[in-house]
C-alpha cells in the first residue's frame, strides 16, 4: 500500500463521525420521501374508496330551468356512466346575535334508491319524510359551528321567500 492510499484511510478514520452523521441525515431524508409517497398513497386510495362509495360525480354542469330530460340526453352520451338533477339556489340564513347573514347553498337531496349521484352520509338525525318540506339535512361543520341541534328552526330565505 503507497502512501497516499495510507493518508486516505487515516483522514477517513479521523471523519468517521462526519460520515455517521452525514449518512443518517441522508437515511432520515429518504425515510421521510419514502413516508411521504406512502401517505400520498394512502390519501388518494382513501379518496377513491370514499367517491366510489358517495357515487361522487367528475363533472358538475350549473343549469337554470332546465329539463329533468335534459339529463337523460347527458346520460346518453358515450363515455357517461351515470348523470343525475337536482335542484339548487343560495340562500340566506339569518343567525340569531349575528348581525351579518349567512350565505348557504340549499340543494334538494338525491334519490334513496342508492342510484343516485353524490351521496349523503347521515351521521345524526334522521333523513327527511317524503313530502315534508319543512324538514331539512345540514352539514355536520355547519350545525357545530352555528350550535344547531336536531330539532332546532332555521329560517332560510330563498329566492325572496322566507322558508
Amino acid at each position: 500500500m503507497d502512501a497516499l492510499n495510507r493518508k486516505l484511510l487515516r483522514d477517513l478514520w479521523r471523519l468517521r463521525g462526519q460520515g455517521v452523521a452525514i449518512a443518517a441525515v441522508i437515511a432520515t431524508g429518504v425515510a421521510v420521501f419514502v413516508m411521504a409517497l406512502s401517505a400520498i398513497d394512502s390519501l388518494r386510495l382513501a379518496q377513491e374508496t370514499y367517491y366510489a362509495q358517495a357515487r361522487f360525480a367528475d363533472v358538475f354542469a350549473h343549469t337554470t330551468r332546465t329539463p329533468l330530460a335534459v339529463a337523460d340526453k347527458a346520460a346518453a352520451i358515450a363515455g357517461v356512466a351515470a348523470a343525475d338533477a337536482r335542484i339548487a339556489a343560495v340562500g340566506v340564513f339569518d343567525v340569531a346575535g349575528d348581525p351579518e347573514p349567512v350565505t348557504v347553498r340549499v340543494a334538494s337531496l338525491p334519490r334513496r334508491d342508492g342510484a343516485a349521484l353524490n351521496q349523503l352520509v347521515l351521521r345524526n338525525g334522521q333523513w327527511p319524510l317524503a313530502g315534508q318540506d319543512d324538514q331539512v339535512l345540514v352539514s355536520e361543520a355547519f350545525a357545530t359551528t352555528r350550535g344547531l341541534a336536531i330539532g332546532d328552526t332555521l329560517d332560510v330565505t330563498v329566492k325572496g321567500q322566507r322558508q
